[in-house]
């Protein structure tokens, strides 16, 4: 019955999805047709289609949990719901695989659940049936707590409209391909096929029915624009509005081309840039993200995931075999090792090679020595123990504020000695030396000469000549 289901959507229905993946399950469909056994559709393995809670803390990140998140139970207490997103979509179940109608609930009761502080989409699907896509888009819209979707693979179509709805987007891979931003129906005509074996088929409606097959007998015809205006175009801007909102301040739209809201499909570099996502990363990325979303610090300051692990592991392990070799470890390898450890969102962790490691012990010590000699001249009988605790920067913070109050004494000690020359006044001028002459015909008076010193001279001076 969820084969049948998927066939008949796929010979009917209108579609926001990838073309390259919608004609890759014409086999299925040709099959269907000519009473073959449909092959096209396998079950697919529970742990890809099954959500799980992935713990935090790095010490458990063993251990995920299968769950559908509508208890607590088994979930530890700040763990990340991981829903995929995986395949073509359709509104119900069909062939093993969820629709988005679970999904949706997935997203829901993960909202709801207090173990739980945040949620990852891991997207990996070339779009679906437009039944049942604008409500999980909705549905991821609407959740309180934060959001981050996690694209391996492609996220076209339906599945962008779903994954754009998220707080940000992640893409994994170089390769992965994102967009294919449009609407499509696929009609089938039987009418040669059932030529063939001498059916006929007669379409009859009521009188007040004219419009009921229409738009499909339009197409049939080979005039396509009646569904194009009637029902294409008026979904396909309901899709477009529907981007162009999730992305707000991040989508770059020509307005030229209108890229990249055209139905192009784009490689993950050239997807960032137009807006499409947000940024390269891993599985950590994204839990990390979700954390600083929602504010949440890991119980371990260093949270990755054990694949993460292995590939810093088989780098480190890729310099151990040079040197066995005898081949020398260039800074560049145990750069691009560091470079890993920062794209992983690993801090605190760096790998030095041993040379530096020796540069930067001797910078070390050497400015130890330093520390301790300036430690001294506060302190010159302090005991090694308390030059080690000597708070070095407060004793330097005092005597900067001692310079700072002697500059400000002596300006002030400045403007007081300006202010009592001012005053006291200005010197008197010296007067010019007289020469012999003067000095024999007029006596050189000091500069406090007065009348009354005049005076005095002169009865002295008579005195004197009556005394000769």
């Amino acid at each position: 019955m969820a084969r049948l289901t998927i066939l008949r959507n796929l010979l009917s229905g209108v579609w926001l999805i990838n073309k390259e993946a919608g004609e890759s399950y014409m086999p299925a469909v040709l099959q269907y047709i000519t009473g073959e056994t449909v092959e096209a559709f396998e079950t697919p393995a529970e742990e890809e289609i099954s959500p799980f809670a992935l713990p935090i803390d790095a010490f458990q990140a063993r251990s995920r949990v299968a769950s559908d998140f509508s208890s607590t139970e088994n979930i530890p207490e700040g763990s990340i719901a991981i829903i995929p997103i995986h395949g073509a979509l359709m509104k119900e179940d069909y062939c093993g695989d969820p629709g988005t109608a679970t999904m949706g609930q997935w997203i829901r009761n993960a909202d709801a659940n207090e173990n739980i502080i945040g949620i990852i989409l891991d997207i990996d699907s070339p779009g679906g049936h437009v039944d049942g896509t604008e409500s999980l888009a909705n549905t991821v819209s609407a959740t309180a707590k934060p959001i981050v979707t996690l694209v391996d693979g492609m996220m076209a179509s339906a599945a962008y409209w779903i994954g754009s709805a998220a707080d940000h987007i992640i893409l994994k891979n170089k390769t992965d391909l994102v967009g294919s931003i449009g609407t499509r129906i696929t009609l089938a005509d039987y009418k040669g096929y059932y030529e063939k074996y001498g059916i006929k088929v007669h379409d009859i409606t009521a009188d007040k029915s004219s419009d009921k097959i229409r738009l499909v007998q339009k197409v049939m015809e080979g005039d396509y624009q009646p569904m194009k205006t009637e029902l294409l175009n008026p979904m396909n801007e309901v899709f477009l509005n529907a981007v162009i909102e999730q992305r707000e301040g991040a989508l770059q739209i020509s307005d030229k081309t209108n890229e990249p809201l055209t139905g192009k499909v784009y490689l993950a570099d050239r997807a960032i840039e137009l807006g499409l996502a947000d940024e390269m990363g891993e599985l950590s990325a994204a839990i990390a993200k979700v954390k600083e979303i929602s504010g949440t610090t890991a119980i371990n300051s260093i949270s990755y995931t054990e694949m993460t692990v292995q590939q810093i592991a088989k780098s480190i392990f890729g310099i151990a075999s040079k040197q066995k070799k005898g081949e020398a470890v260039t800074a560049e390898d145990v750069e691009a090792i560091n470079a890993e450890l920062q794209a992983q969102g690993i801090t605190g962790v760096v790998l030095v090679d041993a040379e530096s490691h020796s540069a930067a012990t001797e910078q070390l010590e050497s400015l130890q020595e330093v520390v301790s000699t300036t430690v001294r001249y506060f302190e010159p009988e302090a005991s090694d123990e308390e030059v080690s605790e000597f708070d070095l920067s407060e004793a330097i913070t005092g005597l900067q504020q001692e310079l700072e109050d002697a500059q400000a004494e002596t300006g002030r000690l400045e403007q007081e000695n300006e202010t009592l020359s001012n005053s006291i006044g200005k010197p008197r001028k010296p007067r010019a030396k007289s020469t012999k002459s003067e000095i024999q015909t007029k006596p050189e008076q000091p500069d406090y000469y007065s009348e009354a010193d005049a005076e005095l001279d002169a009865m002295l001076e008579q005195v004197n000549k009556k005394s000769k």
